[in-house]
């Protein structure tokens, strides 16, 4: 589940829609370098991934949260490794989980003084296309963290390839700990809950939000569980060591979900007004999965890559309507109508009139 930072404060960026022809679709999407025969302004989007400032910094972590975190820190300070000086993994370490804790409503105990003082957590640099990822997984005592570390490790790549589009944060920090749910947390932690620190699906659905975070929930949740089977299937060949096996078939997926939509187990509801509890995962990965038969695994992808751009790198979110206008021009004419109908039945719950007012408040 994704928590949504709130970006309207952030200043305006100017932005344009990725082109769909030509290129390698499935190369992550990267800036072209400046040159005397630079392409066309709308063959590339303007804007970069997200740059953090301060992650790592432990000094300012320390000045920051010193008035809500004092015991904590002295935790730390207290140290031996950290009176010897501090690696860049330490210095994660570090600052990574008081950033966090400091986040918690109330709760100072999530991280606890023992995978402190036993320095409880696994530290990666992963390559990627164009780039590395340091990952940092923050865990509880005897937790297989190594297995989990593997899985997060092999799944990264393989998720930066299927959402072609240069994977948006430079470090990502996954923490186990005693959680009522899983979440993805303003773009900077992935939450597990002791439930599900070996949960291939889990893992690969929080991880997925890097990417889908980015629109009404239905969107997310339906495209992170997606992305999630798809990453697992490119796994399934190759796994994980510790890994025997892995839930990695898009089409049963698909069967199970759509049985259990139609089993009338929860409400007939639009999408946008649907809880988990109303069937919101499910309904959304057929409403989405329906989307793809109907007009193709590759205009699907860059249907929704497009819109992931759209959105510079999860700066803005987006509603309904840019979603639909973005899967109806990766459409082919003879199947508008349908994809038309279906966001009229399942997300705007009406024959398309609050559509065509939206299209009337914008203009020509």
């Amino acid at each position: 589940m994704p928590r949504l930072p709130n970006r309207l404060a952030l200043l305006a960026v100017a932005f344009l829609l990725l082109a769909c022809s030509g290129g390698d679709n499935n190369a992550p999407f990267a800036m072209p370098p400046p040159s005397s025969e630079t392409p066309a302004i709308d063959s590339y989007l303007v804007g970069q991934p997200q740059n953090r400032a301060g992650i790592g910094d432990v000094d300012r972590a320390f000045a920051r949260y010193e008035a809500t975190r004092s015991p904590m820190i002295a935790t730390f300070q207290a140290q031996s490794w950290f009176t010897d000086g501090l690696t860049r993994d330490e210095s994660l370490f570090v600052e990574r989980a008081i950033t966090f804790s400091a986040r918690q409503r109330g709760n100072q105990a999530i991280i606890s003084d023992e995978t402190i003082r036993r320095k409880l957590y696994l530290y990666e640099r992963v390559p990627m296309q164009s780039n590395e990822v340091e990952l940092l997984v923050i865990h509880e005592p005897n937790q297989d963290a190594v297995r989990q570390m593997a899985l997060l490790k092999a799944a990264l790549p393989e998720l930066e390839k299927l959402a072609g589009v240069v994977y948006p944060e430079r470090v990502m920090t996954v923490i186990n700990g005693p959680f009522e749910i899983n979440d993805f947390d303003d773009g900077q932690f992935i939450r597990i809950a002791r439930c599900c620190t070996l949960s291939a699906f889990v893992l690969s659905h929080e991880l997925a939000h890097t990417y889908w975070s980015m629109g009404p929930s239905w969107f997310n949740e339906g495209l992170a569980d997606i992305y999630a089977i798809l990453t697992l299937e490119q796994l399934s060949d190759n796994r994980p060591e510790g890994w025997v096996s892995l839930p990695a078939d898009i089409d049963e997926f698909y069967r199970g979900r759509k049985r259990i939509v139609d089993s009338g187990r929860f409400p007939d509801l639009a999408l946008p007004r649907r809880l988990a509890s109303d069937g919101l995962y499910e309904a959304a990965d057929v409403f989405l999965l329906d989307i793809r038969r109907l007009i193709g695994v590759e205009a699907f992808s860059n249907a929704v890559r497009e819109t992931y751009m759209t959105s510079d790198f999860g700066r803005y979110v987006l509603r309904e309507k840019r979603i639909e206008d973005t899967f109806l021009k990766h459409t082919k004419s003879g199947d508008r109508d349908e994809i038309m109908s279906m966001f009229n039945r399942l997300i705007w719950g009406d024959n398309g009139e609050h559509y065509r007012e939206l299209q009337e408040q914008e203009g020509p």
